[in-house]
């Protein structure tokens, strides 16, 4: 079967996300999900929720930038599931991959690469922090099923943080994880007219970025840090839910030790993290 193709669209600078996909059995290509591409050392990770991950089991895992979808290839790691649980139990979601060095090269043609001076994995949360979540919703993503061919189309959203009282409500910590407002039919574009904004399926493993003061550009390398990596939407709190990025950073640690001296660390919270190592 030929790999489905992609076009890649222009609109904004290359950035460190990028969109995963599968395949239907006819071959034609479905966005799953979204990815956040870091460079530690001289290793290249693709960061992604683990249930992103799991699609492997179903479709064979894809990537592009422009021309035929190229396989992606590694070794899968996804934070530990207990005897008798289920992807749907984990609340940390966490995965990633190690990637080969031709796919980190290939995939810089299109995007780049944050480093660790682009992460901040101790953020205190305020009210008025403004964050932006940044990703590929599948509803954007425009499919011809003659060429087989798809566009993705990357979605930014600016959201502040909802309450600490939400928190008990979805069973996650403050600590180790980021609840952003998502008001979907109460949203504002741009200019501030009041628009729907699209359903975030399809964005899980995109970033949460903590945006600067005093940032106005679309260029995630230069408006912020990386806080977290995007899990779940929760339709009936309005919610984002979102990982921190320091139980990614900790994973990495314990997976790859060699790397430990130059993975920032995280001083708000104690991590224990448990990674399952699966072939992809």
């Amino acid at each position: 079967m030929d790999a489905p193709a992609l076009s890649t669209s222009t609109e904004l600078p290359p950035q460190p996300v990028c969109p995963l996909y599968g395949v239907d059995d006819r071959g034609n290509p479905l966005l799953i999900g979204s990815a956040v591409l870091l460079q530690i050392a001289d290793a290249h990770f693709l960061l992604t929720a683990a249930h992103v991950l799991d699609t492997n089991a179903r479709s064979t895992l894809y990537y592009g930038v422009g021309g035929p979808l190229q396989v992606l290839e590694g070794v899968a790691h996804k934070s530990g599931l207990s005897d008798g649980t289920s992807r749907d139990e984990d609340r940390n979601d966490v995965g990633f991959m190690e990637l080969k060095p031709r796919i980190a090269a290939h995939l810089s043609h299109g995007h780049r690469f944050l480093n660790v001076c682009h992460l901040q994995p101790n953020e205190a949360v305020r009210p008025s922090s403004i964050y932006e979540l940044r990703g590929y919703p599948e509803t954007r993503s425009k499919r011809n099923p003659t060429t087989k061919k798809v566009r993705p189309g990357p979605f930014s959203y600016l959201a502040s943080p909802a309450g600490t009282s939400r928190y008990a409500a979805l069973h996650v910590g403050p600590r180790s994880h980021l609840l952003l407002r998502f008001e979907r039919k109460n949203s504002f574009n741009e200019t501030g007219q009041r628009f729907t904004a699209p359903l975030p399926h399809g964005m899980s493993g995109g970033g949460v970025w903590k945006r600067r003061l005093d940032s106005q550009g679309d260029d995630l390398l230069q408006t912020g840090w990386l806080v977290g990596i995007a899990m779940e939407y929760d339709a009936q709190e309005n919610v984002i839910v979102a990982t921190r990025i320091s139980l990614f950073l900790e994973a990495i640690r314990a997976r790859f030790p060699g790397l430990a001296n130059e993975i920032p660390k995280c001083h708000t919270l104690r991590v224990n993290v448990s990674v399952d190592r699966v072939a992809g």
